[in-house]
């Protein structure tokens, strides 16, 4: 087995707590994959060439404890979707290109072998397929065009794959024009100028207000998956799964300020059993915050004439006609965008609080090439990226207007104005750096992991980062 030289230093750049660096032989990777273990904080690093794939397994500081080398599988399983683990193995999932067969590849450091296994589903046509990571399995929701029917296929922390439908024809929504209609129909139906799109919101990941945008979203935590639609602005309509039995049931949340008659945008974002909610006409804003029982615990409504009293930093518009930041400065400039654009909110667990993000984003202005991602041109983009890459190049080629608002977790506003987050720290690093390639961006305890390939050196990179 070769050896690998590790080391760690301190880096003066002061938003980094510290950093590791692993030497790597090869310049062959085309992309890296990570999977934590949740328990005990080990991690495993997958460098993926053409014809094979290098893994790591890593302590808590990054010091290497093992290297495993095996071959990547047949070129028809074009990406990794996701990993399961337990305390013997680390397995990563691929797809094939057409979405309908899986490949397990299931890593023994401790016997150093491989295991794999393949899985073939039924065809995948004009559905909808949406990836969930949940710790240490894997949830795939499929949901086919002009159907009711939900399928849930997950792989378990063994790999044991389990596929269910669920019939959702019991339940009548609510779309756009307040027509009782079928589960198929609101997913059929426009919003934001989306049709069968739906966002996963990963609770680990501040999510960017341009996913929050979308009117149809999916929510997995506390082993329950919440289907949600702001379709209709007379409430946020939701169906909730449970993954232990896949039982599922029905509920409003209602928006009490929608008034017949009156053009009002409405949308919503749901965290730790909670809808905020955003209500928004020509002259008005309101913020509310509900429980499922549809009890208001904050209502915070502002005029075009009035100051805005509920946020802990500036009203920030990026893009547009301008290339970096503006601050505005009246109510009356917010609304103003907001109603031009489309409105969002996004809230983001922040220690024991929340970092709650009110705006509006734009429509993409151009498309999604290579070449179009503003200062992250120079980024490999992959494949198997994780979704902290579309977080970030969200707001490429964007108008967006946002101010933050601090909640503690009694959602009463904190005093201090809001701080850059890591997310906005590694934004910095990057506008700093030139060339990066195959990064990769995951939690561990409280902190963030930024890791990078310097190709000149051969060296991976690791840098902490704090909120």
């Amino acid at each position: 087995m070769k050896k690998i030289t590790i080391f760690l230093f301190v880096l003066t750049f002061p938003i980094f707590l510290n950093s590791q660096v692993i030497n790597i032989k090869t310049r062959s990777i085309r992309d890296v994959y990570q999977i934590v273990n949740q328990e005990n904080n080990i991690s495993s690093m997958f460098f993926i060439e053409n014809k094979r794939v290098v893994s790591y397994l890593l302590d808590d500081n990054f010091a290497t404890l093992d290297t495993l080398s095996f071959p990547r599988p047949d070129k028809k399983f074009n990406a990794i979707a996701g990993h399961t683990y337990n305390s013997n193995s680390y397995s990563i999932i691929w797809k094939s290109e057409d979405k309908n067969e899986f490949f397990i590849q299931e890593i023994d450091f401790k016997h150093n072998k491989v295991n794999n296994k393949s899985f073939l589903t039924e065809p995948l046509e004009k559905e909808i397929l949406k990836t969930i990571q949940e710790k240490d399995r894997l949830i795939f929701v499929r949901i086919k065009e002009e159907s009711n029917i939900v399928k849930i296929i997950s792989f378990d922390s063994k790999n044991n794959f389990d596929n269910k439908n669920i019939d959702l024809s019991s339940i009548n929504l609510t779309n756009s024009k307040n027509d009782s209609v079928k589960f198929k129909d609101i997913i059929l139906e426009n919003n934001n100028n989306k049709q069968n799109v739906i966002e996963v919101v990963d609770r680990a990941l501040p999510t960017s207000l341009v996913k929050s945008s979308n009117k149809k979203k999916i929510y997995s935590y506390n082993n329950k998956i919440l289907l949600s639609f702001d379709n209709n602005s007379y409430s946020t309509q939701v169906i909730d799964i449970n993954l232990n039995d896949y039982s599922f049931n029905y509920f409003e949340i209602k928006n009490h300020l929608k008034t017949k008659g009156i053009k009002t945008e409405y949308n919503s974002f749901i965290i730790d059993d909670l809808c905020f909610g955003l209500n928004v006409s020509e002259n008005r804003f309101t913020i509310f915050i509900k429980d499922f029982e549809n009890k208001i615990l904050v209502e915070k409504s502002f005029t075009s004439e009035e100051e805005i009293t509920f946020k802990n930093s500036d009203i920030i518009q990026i893009g547009g006609e301008f290339a970096d930041k503006r601050v505005l400065s009246t109510t009356k400039q917010f609304l103003r965008k907001v109603n031009s654009l489309n409105p969002s909110l996004s809230v983001y667990p922040l220690k024991n609080k929340y970092m709650v993000t009110i705006g509006s984003v734009s429509d993409l202005k151009y498309s999604y090439t290579a070449g179009m991602f503003g200062f992250f041109g120079s980024l490999a983009y992959s494949a198997m990226h994780n979704a902290t890459f579309d977080s970030f190049l969200s707001y490429a080629d964007r108008k967006v207007v946002y101010f933050n608002t601090i909640l503690d977790k009694n959602l009463n506003q904190q005093g201090e104005p809001s701080e850059p987050i890591a997310f906005d720290k590694i934004e910095t690093i990057i506008k700093r750096m030139i060339d990066i390639k195959y990064f990769t961006i995951f939690k561990k305890h409280e902190n963030y992991v930024f890791g990078y390939y310097n190709y000149d050196e051969g060296k991976y990179i690791f840098r902490k980062i704090s909120d």
